[in-house]
Protein backbone atom coordinates (compact mmCIF):
# COMPACT_ATOMS: atom_id res chain seq x y z
CA UNK A 1 0.00 0.00 0.00
CA UNK A 2 1.43 3.34 -1.18
CA UNK A 3 1.28 6.34 0.98
CA UNK A 4 0.15 9.46 -0.21
CA UNK A 5 3.35 11.09 -0.78
CA UNK A 6 4.60 8.19 -2.11
CA UNK A 7 1.47 8.82 -4.86
CA UNK A 8 2.23 12.71 -4.95
CA UNK A 9 5.65 11.70 -6.11
CA UNK A 10 4.81 9.55 -8.88
CA UNK A 11 2.18 11.95 -10.02
CA UNK A 12 4.31 15.20 -10.08
CA UNK A 13 5.72 16.70 -12.96
CA UNK A 14 9.02 16.66 -11.86
CA UNK A 15 9.18 13.19 -11.13
CA UNK A 16 8.44 12.84 -14.76
CA UNK A 17 10.71 15.02 -16.05
CA UNK A 18 13.54 12.66 -13.97
CA UNK A 19 12.22 9.67 -16.75
CA UNK A 20 12.78 11.79 -19.52
CA UNK A 21 16.40 12.56 -18.74
CA UNK A 22 19.26 11.56 -21.64
CA UNK A 23 21.80 8.92 -20.87
CA UNK A 24 24.67 10.76 -19.99
CA UNK A 25 27.24 9.70 -22.77
CA UNK A 26 24.64 11.11 -25.37
CA UNK A 27 24.76 14.73 -23.46
CA UNK A 28 27.88 14.98 -23.30
CA UNK A 29 29.03 13.83 -26.61
CA UNK A 30 26.06 16.49 -28.26
CA UNK A 31 28.16 18.99 -25.81
CA UNK A 32 31.28 17.72 -27.11
CA UNK A 33 30.14 18.09 -30.77
CA UNK A 34 28.04 21.51 -30.24
CA UNK A 35 31.72 23.39 -29.69
CA UNK A 36 33.79 24.58 -26.55
CA UNK A 37 32.16 28.03 -25.63
CA UNK A 38 28.25 25.85 -26.10
CA UNK A 39 28.80 24.90 -22.25
CA UNK A 40 29.41 29.06 -21.64
CA UNK A 41 26.49 29.95 -23.88
CA UNK A 42 23.91 27.17 -21.94
CA UNK A 43 25.30 28.96 -18.53
CA UNK A 44 24.09 32.33 -19.57
CA UNK A 45 21.39 31.62 -21.65
CA UNK A 46 19.98 30.43 -18.76
CA UNK A 47 20.86 33.41 -16.66
CA UNK A 48 19.54 35.34 -19.17
CA UNK A 49 16.09 33.98 -19.13
CA UNK A 50 16.33 35.08 -14.89
CA UNK A 51 17.23 38.44 -15.95
CA UNK A 52 13.77 38.36 -18.57
CA UNK A 53 11.53 37.82 -14.91
CA UNK A 54 13.25 38.97 -12.19
CA UNK A 55 11.82 37.51 -8.84
CA UNK A 56 12.40 38.90 -5.30
CA UNK A 57 14.48 42.08 -6.70
CA UNK A 58 17.97 43.12 -7.72
CA UNK A 59 19.67 41.59 -4.49
CA UNK A 60 19.03 37.74 -5.64
CA UNK A 61 19.22 38.36 -9.18
CA UNK A 62 22.47 39.81 -8.41
CA UNK A 63 23.78 36.72 -6.56
CA UNK A 64 22.90 34.52 -9.19
CA UNK A 65 25.14 36.68 -11.53
CA UNK A 66 27.37 36.51 -9.67
CA UNK A 67 27.70 33.23 -9.75
CA UNK A 68 27.21 32.90 -13.36
CA UNK A 69 30.62 35.50 -13.67
CA UNK A 70 32.54 33.24 -11.95
CA UNK A 71 31.54 30.19 -13.51
CA UNK A 72 32.19 32.09 -16.80
CA UNK A 73 35.30 33.03 -15.51
CA UNK A 74 36.65 29.54 -14.71
CA UNK A 75 35.42 27.65 -18.38
CA UNK A 76 37.42 31.06 -20.09
CA UNK A 77 40.36 30.04 -17.78
CA UNK A 78 40.28 26.33 -19.10
CA UNK A 79 39.65 27.27 -22.49
CA UNK A 80 42.96 29.23 -22.81
CA UNK A 81 45.41 27.25 -24.49
CA UNK A 82 43.57 24.72 -26.24
CA UNK A 83 44.01 24.28 -29.89
CA UNK A 84 40.93 26.26 -32.10
CA UNK A 85 40.25 28.77 -29.48
CA UNK A 86 41.53 32.34 -30.21
CA UNK A 87 42.88 34.05 -27.07
CA UNK A 88 41.48 38.11 -28.72
CA UNK A 89 37.99 35.75 -28.42
CA UNK A 90 38.24 34.65 -25.09
CA UNK A 91 39.85 38.48 -23.78
CA UNK A 92 36.67 39.48 -25.85
CA UNK A 93 34.24 37.40 -23.56
CA UNK A 94 36.04 38.56 -20.37
CA UNK A 95 35.47 41.99 -21.42
CA UNK A 96 32.22 41.66 -21.81
CA UNK A 97 31.59 39.28 -18.65
CA UNK A 98 33.06 42.41 -16.77
CA UNK A 99 30.44 44.76 -18.01
CA UNK A 100 28.05 41.75 -17.10
CA UNK A 101 29.63 42.34 -13.48
CA UNK A 102 29.71 45.97 -13.11
CA UNK A 103 25.51 45.65 -14.20
CA UNK A 104 24.85 43.29 -11.67
CA UNK A 105 26.37 45.65 -8.89
CA UNK A 106 24.20 48.50 -10.54
CA UNK A 107 21.30 45.97 -10.04
CA UNK A 108 22.23 45.13 -6.15
CA UNK A 109 22.47 48.98 -5.48
CA UNK A 110 19.14 49.79 -7.70
CA UNK A 111 16.50 51.24 -5.19
CA UNK A 112 13.37 51.74 -7.58
CA UNK A 113 11.78 49.59 -9.70
CA UNK A 114 12.07 51.80 -12.50
CA UNK A 115 15.76 52.38 -11.85
CA UNK A 116 15.75 48.15 -11.62
CA UNK A 117 14.47 47.71 -15.01
CA UNK A 118 16.69 49.40 -16.78
CA UNK A 119 19.79 48.14 -15.28
CA UNK A 120 18.65 44.80 -15.97
CA UNK A 121 17.67 45.71 -19.51
CA UNK A 122 21.54 47.42 -19.91
CA UNK A 123 22.42 43.56 -18.01
CA UNK A 124 20.35 41.56 -20.69
CA UNK A 125 22.15 43.34 -23.63
CA UNK A 126 25.72 42.23 -22.30
CA UNK A 127 24.34 38.86 -21.75
CA UNK A 128 23.59 38.36 -24.93
CA UNK A 129 26.64 39.88 -26.37
CA UNK A 130 28.51 37.28 -23.98
CA UNK A 131 26.60 34.06 -25.50
CA UNK A 132 27.00 35.62 -28.63
CA UNK A 133 30.44 35.51 -28.50
CA UNK A 134 30.52 32.06 -26.55
CA UNK A 135 28.56 30.04 -29.32
CA UNK A 136 31.64 31.80 -31.85
CA UNK A 137 34.12 29.27 -30.61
Amino acid sequence: MKSEFQERKIQSPSYDRLALVEDKDEYIGRAIRAGKGAAIADVLQIFNNLLERPYGGGVPVANAGGAVIERVTNDVQELRGQEGVSDQVLFELLKVVKFLEMDMELVRAAQKEETLMQRLEAAQVHCKQAIAIANSF
